[in-house]
């Protein structure tokens, strides 16, 4: 499937559910690229919460903020900018801002349940992430676990395998990263209604 069409998929479901799945929508090239370049990145413990608090046994990742400083990352970012552009057409969201990181779990590593939001805001608007894992299996774990938006149920549950993409409204859905048997790794990150924040 195209990009143009799978964009217009991820509408539909955005639309239609508040959150979409979707593979293919990055090149295999691209997603190579991403790959080796987390991997040439100086990776930091993940903080959590305004005040930046270190807490490994609610957050597992290591992570790199994404500045267009290389190739791939240029690459991806370019194709950020029209995918916002086309959620601004179609949800009138109003998003004039965007941040990802690079994000890799050890083994064991997972994030508990959580929102997407600092309390009292409410700048991010659409969760984006796409997964960098080769030959991922089941039981190999490390799951995404999308709950309902009254969080009393699972809403949905990804395997965070090669080229997987899930985007969801960030002030709607909680949602956890399960432990992994083996590293794990993403490109994370938000789409905003105002400047990024400086990390």
């Amino acid at each position: 499937m195209s990009s143009f069409l799978l964009v217009d998929a991820i509408l539909d479901q955005l639309a239609e559910q508040g959150y979409a799945i979707v593979d293919g929508l990055l090149s295999d090239t691209l997603l190579q690229n991403l790959h080796d370049d987390l991997h040439e990145q100086g990776l930091r413990p993940a903080r959590i919460g305004q005040d930046r608090l270190r807490m490994a046994e609610v957050r597992g990742d290591k992570i790199d903020w994404l500045d267009g400083n290389t190739p791939p990352q240029q690459e991806f970012l370019g194709l950020t900018q029209s995918w916002q552009e086309a959620f601004n057409r179609s949800f009138y969201l109003g998003l004039n801002a965007a941040e990802f990181h690079y994000a890799y779990y050890p083994e064991g590593g997972g994030y508990q349940k959580h929102w997407d939001n600092f309390q009292g805001t409410n700048a991010r608007v659409l969760t984006f992430i796409t997964y960098l894992n080769r030959f991922w299996q089941p039981g190999d774990g490390g799951e995404l676990v999308i709950y309902t938006e009254d969080d009393s149920a699972v809403r949905a549950l990804v395997a965070p395998t090669w080229g997987t993409s899930v985007l969801f409204f960030s002030d709607r859905f909680p949602h956890q990263v399960m432990p992994a048997v083996k590293p794990r790794a993403s490109v994370t990150g938000w789409f905003r209604r105002n400047d990024p924040l400086v990390f």
